[in-house]
């Protein structure tokens, strides 16, 4: 006798604190090495897979399989290098990140141009510098 049996997707909560995001997902009945956290730019992509086999001493034996995918958008403002994740021993996934220092943000500044003369720009600045 087999059996097969689909998990629906482990329910999760997001969590902010201060400048950390976190997401705990209950992922109870799989261990660390059944367990997959990809991040691809700005998702996170994540899985489990289990399979258990157990015989009853008489000849038959039952097969289960629990498999899920679930995608997550990291918010704008992560760092997404500072993504960590845990397991904990009651079976929730912890995924945290940290929002990324303001300093690393980049931006092209505008050029404009000046309405006054490159010449009376230098004239003014010398007259300025003779008169101290």
């Amino acid at each position: 006798v087999q059996s097969c049996q689909a998990l629906e997707t482990p329910s999760y909560q997001l969590q902010k604190d201060g400048d950390n995001v976190g997401l705990v997902l209950d992922t109870r009945g799989f261990s660390p090495e059944e367990l997959t956290v990809r991040q691809v730019g700005r998702k996170l992509r994540v899985s489990g897979k289990t399979e258990k086999k157990q015989e009853d001493g008489k000849g038959s034996y039952s097969y289960s399989l629990q498999e899920f995918r679930q995608e997550f958008d990291l918010p704008e403002g992560l760092n997404p290098e500072d993504v960590t994740c845990c397991l904990a021993p009651d079976g929730k996934l912890h995924i945290q990140a940290a929002r990324a220092p303001c300093e690393e943000a980049e931006r092209e500044l505008t050029i404009r141009r000046s309405t006054e003369e490159k010449g009376e720009q230098s004239v003014s600045s010398h007259t300025a510098e003779s008169q101290q």
